[in-house]
């Protein structure tokens, strides 16, 4: 899928899908917790797209430690998560924060999300999921994260980005889906209804707003049917709107819980 729809807009894109030769200046995402330690660091893609990240380091560094490769919705950057990364971090876990290709630090004259049509953001976005991988190599190569506990999470639109990861990554323990898209809403190319199905039995956690209930259990049902029944995705939803999930106090505690258990269930 990810082959077929770059292939077809790529004709029309030569500016996306030219190599990147000036490298944006890095502009740290703002930590808003005085006691997060947090890090700039620079991540190169396969395609050699540069892109900026922060990375939240798990305080016992003479251990491996469970991961989250975190991603922004579409149009936004890494602050859109920072409180999430903060919460993950306090729980024992490492993160890192991207800012994908187009957005934020990863900005450059060739590649702006903002400054793009539709088209080009389908192209735009399907290409992102490289930088997935670059996130994901990078936490793999930290000698303080357990490589076989690395969860993505995907705001928004990046739940597209991180099913597909879920897809083709072998040593991915889960996925998290926070408020994905819904009815007219964009997914810039990516069907996530098959997706989850495709993901045939990884842990997966989707948390929603009060009105995006109704179609994340069908989503989830519909995945479980397709598995032999098999029920692998727990959907949390919260009682605000979507647009408030960010600022709902339980979302962090949501989202932690269900990952502590994950890899304390995998030691039992």
């Amino acid at each position: 899928m990810l082959s077929a729809l770059v292939l077809s807009l790529s004709a029309s894109l030569p500016l996306l899908m030219a190599p990147q030769v000036r490298a944006p200046q890095y502009r740290p995402t703002r930590v808003s917790a005085s006691n997060a330690t947090a890090q700039p660091v620079r991540l190169t893609a396969e395609d050699k797209v540069q892109l900026g990240a922060t990375y939240y380091a798990p305080k016992k560094l003479n251990q491996k430690n469970p991961a989250v490769l975190l991603v922004h919705d579409a149009g936004q950057d890494a602050s859109q998560v920072t409180d999430m990364a903060i919460a993950w971090q306090k729980r024992g876990f490492a993160v890192l924060a991207l800012d994908l290709r187009g957005h934020g630090s990863s900005r450059s004259e060739l590649c702006n999300w903002k400054t793009s049509n539709p088209k080009q953001r389908d192209v735009l976005w399907a290409m992102a999921k490289r930088d997935l991988n670059a996130g994901s190599a990078y936490l793999k190569g930290r000698r303080e994260v357990h490589h076989s506990r690395i969860i993505a999470a995907g705001k928004g639109a990046a739940a597209g980005l991180v099913l597909a990861q879920g897809i083709d990554d072998p040593d991915l323990a889960g996925v998290v889906l926070i408020s994905p898209p819904r009815g007219k809403d964009p997914t810039y190319g990516f069907n996530l209804s098959k997706q989850l199905r495709d993901l045939e039995g990884l842990p997966t956690l989707i948390v929603c707003g009060r009105e995006g209930r109704k179609n994340c259990t069908v989503l989830a049902t519909q995945a479980h049917e397709a598995n032999d029944g098999y029920e692998y995705i727990t959907v949390t939803p919260l009682r605000c709107e979507a647009k408030k999930l960010l600022q709902d106090r339980r979302l962090h505690g949501s989202l932690t819980t269900w990952t502590k258990k994950l890899f304390t269930s995998s030691d039992s």
